[in-house]
């Protein structure tokens, strides 16, 4: 859990994930997911279980509320 960072925008998620694992608020709609992987320059890892994967916030392409949150991070 300590290279799980919480992030609110686009380029805070840029910076984390060379730490480890960003996460972000996410509509769950494919278009902003893929706009966000291609932004950040990481893959989606998905929506984690439990409160992990909740958190209410807005997604940070189409600004749309939501309560779930997304985990991305570089993989190799």
């Amino acid at each position: 859990k300590g290279h799980i960072f919480d992030c609110y925008t686009l380029e805070d998620a840029k910076n984390k994930i060379h730490e480890g694992i960003a996460r972000i608020s996410w509509c769950g709609d494919q278009e902003c997911g893929l706009a966000m992987e291609n932004a950040i320059g990481a893959g989606i890892l998905g929506i984690p279980e439990g409160n992990l994967g909740k958190g209410s916030g807005n997604c940070p392409i189409c600004n749309k509320h939501t309560e779930s949150t997304v985990i991305i991070s570089k993989t190799y």
